[in-house]
């Protein structure tokens, strides 16, 4: 029987009756295969587990390999026989996008395209892809063009598109983007219409200053030119910056950003940031003081565990934050970044305070993932002169461990452990500077395990190894307390199968396409807005397009 697809929405694994061998638990052994398992189950690892019977419903991701004609392929609330679960992908399609220019405007020849769409499947990212703009052809007059390959499903969906200009296109251009509906041709008509927003950078003392990145964000996506700020004696010019915003991100009252940042890392300069406003017209924001400020010295920081004379902390991402000036036109700061060394040690390039005015820094430690110690956060912390500083004592991590059982209490062995943090105590203000990075390690032979993990809430995902008959698992909202160890035993769902074949829209097997499976993020979905839907299988297709996923036999119902 061929599946039936169906826009059903999300739910979860409808609970049936366990099929297995001689009536055992899904989880049971003794077979070689399918045939062993009598009607209705399957064989994996030598256990016996049920096919999720109908109405079961999912919504499914395809994703073809990259060079496969078959596209990218949502398909929501699909159901049928789960020993018979075909799924189907979409083709491709050329999308060709034509730029033309306003007479006055110059043209663009270099710049990078963005494509968004927003999936279909509730929580998931953006579907995207990248190209760049096709190099012109001197010899020809033609307009620039670009060409996408995407999903034929698409085609009529709404579409946000994206030209970023890249060098050296981005002195002269903004970025343009454009609301399209998806087609095989896509006119794209480049405005020239933008405002101007020009200053000039000086020092304390009133002189220019020179070799500064100046751009325009709105939140957090460039809608400026990159210049820098004018270096040289050109008609009392120096350290001026023009900048280009078009006119239509600024409709509706939006407001934008200036940025004046150093051009590398290891700049004496500071970083300069407008604070917010709005753009009607042509804007001249006048002459923009930094503040008055001393070379960097190099100051050198230790970080131990526990003691004073504990163990280095090695590897850890330091980074040291000072506001040098706020108010109501914009802030400066000055920020650099270190790694510590085996000796603990990390040096870092920073402007110096005085024992009359000591310098205040937020400086973020945060050491890597499964290592001992916590990432901390220390808030204005007093600096003077450079050279060797206190060492700073990192507290332990708190320990988050377990053992992961099967439906039947069996340990499961190889089941790769993540842990991601959501949320963390907030304890001072730069707390939310500090970003944990995951954490993973593998259940031993006994299904135990162990993480060093930062205090705060996690997702944990448990995903066992590839042609286990044991199911995946997502568990939201775990604790790790701020001291102590956290013990748990983590109960894997009773386990099912779905069987398949992946075939292309003209009925050919698709080999080696992966099959992701998701659940809904939670029952009540007014109280999980922005949760990612769960990932209840991922698989891939064999040579002959086949798949197999074992997938939870009943959906745990989420928080």
């Amino acid at each position: 029987m061929k599946p039936s697809f169906a826009l059903l929405g999300i739910f979860g694994l409808a609970a049936t009756a366990p099929v297995a061998c001689g009536g055992a638990q899904p989880t049971s052994a003794l077979c070689r295969r399918d045939d062993q398992c009598g009607g209705g189950a399957a064989c994996v690892a030598g256990t016996c587990l049920p096919h999720a019977a109908p109405p079961a419903t999912w919504n499914v991701e395809l994703v073809p390999k990259t060079d496969s004609a078959a596209g990218f392929t949502e398909i929501l609330g699909v159901s049928g026989a789960a020993d018979a679960f075909d799924l189907a992908a979409t083709a491709k399609i050329a999308v060709t996008g034509t730029l033309s220019f306003d007479d006055s405007a110059a043209p663009l020849k270099a710049a990078h395209v963005v494509f968004k769409t927003p999936a279909m499947i509730a929580g998931r990212p953006d579907i995207q892809y990248e190209t760049d703009l096709l190099p012109p052809v001197p010899a020809k007059m033609t307009a620039p063009t670009f060409t996408l390959s995407v999903p034929a499903n698409l085609a009529g969906r709404t579409a946000s598109l994206q030209l970023l200009p890249t060098p050296p296109d981005d002195l002269t251009h903004p970025p343009s983007t454009f609301a399209v509906t998806v087609a095989a041709a896509l006119p794209l008509s480049v405005s020239s219409k933008t405002f101007t927003v020009q200053g000039r950078l000086l020092s304390a003392l009133g002189d220019p200053v020179g070799g500064l990145v100046a751009r325009a964000f709105q939140n957090s996506a460039l809608v400026s030119n990159v210049v820098k700020t004018t270096a040289g004696m050109m008609n009392g010019s120096d350290g001026t910056f023009a900048l280009t915003v078009p006119t239509d991100r600024v409709a509706d009252a939006q407001t934008i950003a200036i940025e004046l940042e150093p051009v590398t890392p290891d700049s004496p300069l500071p970083h300069y940031w407008a604070k917010a406003f709005t753009l009607t017209a042509n804007d001249d924001l006048g002459d923009i003081h930094l503040p008055a400020f001393s070379q960097p010295n190099a100051f050198r920081f230790v970080f131990h565990g526990e003691t004073n004379n504990g163990p280095a902390v090695v590897d850890a991402v330091v980074r040291a934050r000072t506001i040098l000036a706020d108010d109501m036109v914009g802030t400066t700061d000055f920020e650099r970044d270190g790694l510590t060394d085996g000796s603990g040690q990390a040096s870092l390039s920073l402007l110096p305070g005085s024992t009359a005015a000591l310098l205040l820094y937020d400086i973020g430690v945060v050491p890597p993932a499964n290592a001992p110690y916590a990432a901390t956060c220390l808030e204005m912390f007093p600096l003077a002169a450079g050279g060797l500083q206190p060492t700073v004592v990192l507290e332990r991590r708190p320990i988050f461990s377990g053992t992961v059982v099967g439906d039947d209490g069996a340990p499961v062995s190889g089941v790769v452990v993540l842990a991601t943090r959501t949320a963390g105590p907030k304890v001072t203000a730069c707390d939310d500077d500090v970003s944990t990075p995951q954490v993973t390690a593998p259940t031993a032979t006994d299904g135990t395990f162990s993480l060093d993990l930062d205090a705060g809430t996690y997702t944990f995902d448990f995903d066992p190894p590839a042609g286990s008959p044991y199911p995946r698992l997502t568990q939201v909202g775990l604790s790790v307390p701020s001291s102590g160890a956290a013990t748990q035993t983590i109960r894997l769902p009773a386990a099912a199968v779905v069987d398949g074949t992946v075939r292309d829209a003209a009925g050919q097997a698709l080999p080696l396409a992966g099959v992701r499976f998701y659940g809904p993020a939670c029952v009540a979905p007014m109280t999980c807005a922005g949760r990612p839907p769960v990932l209840e299988a991922e698989t891939r297709a064999d040579a002959n397009g086949h798949y197999r996923a074992v997938i939870p036999f009943a959906a745990a119902s989420p928080p």
